[in-house]
């Protein structure tokens, strides 16, 4: 009896270091697993964060360029508005451009025309004096 209690408690202890070894490799294989699985929680948070940190970086420059670009379509929106009136301005002052060359063509015709006439008055007085002249001439030479 004593035999057969020594031999089960030799075989229950023998049982129990097994079971303390196998529990003991778990316990080691689930470390190993916590260490790695801690170090892809590390991992995965700095990505996380870096990119969190990314997306809100964005969200600024967006936002940025956002009220920038408002900003740029008023100013276009005012210089588009000068540019129409600037247009109307520049038709306006091509139109009296227009006119001013007719007046100045018109003047240009007359002035031909003074001038014209101021040379055939020209020409007629000194044909007419120098007609006159040789009438003179000539009847002085005949007395």
């Amino acid at each position: 009896m004593y035999y057969v209690r020594a031999e089960e408690s030799k075989s229950q202890w023998a049982a129990k270091v097994e079971q303390k070894a196998q529990l003991a490799a778990q316990l080691s294989e689930s470390r190993k697993l916590r260490r790695q699985l801690q170090k892809q929680k590390d991992q995965l948070t700095a990505d996380f964060d870096r990119k969190y940190t990314e997306l809100h970086r964005l969200a600024e420059q967006k936002q940025r360029l956002e009220h920038q670009l408002a900003h740029l379509n008023k100013h276009l929106q005012k210089v588009a508005g000068e540019r129409r009136t600037m247009e109307k301005e520049l038709s306006v002052v091509e139109g009296d451009i227009a006119t001013a060359s007719e007046v100045v063509e018109e003047i240009r015709a007359g002035m031909q025309s003074l001038r014209y006439g101021v040379r055939e008055g020209m020409e007629f007085q000194e044909a007419h004096s120098v007609a006159r002249q040789e009438g003179e001439h000539s009847s002085i030479m005949s007395r």
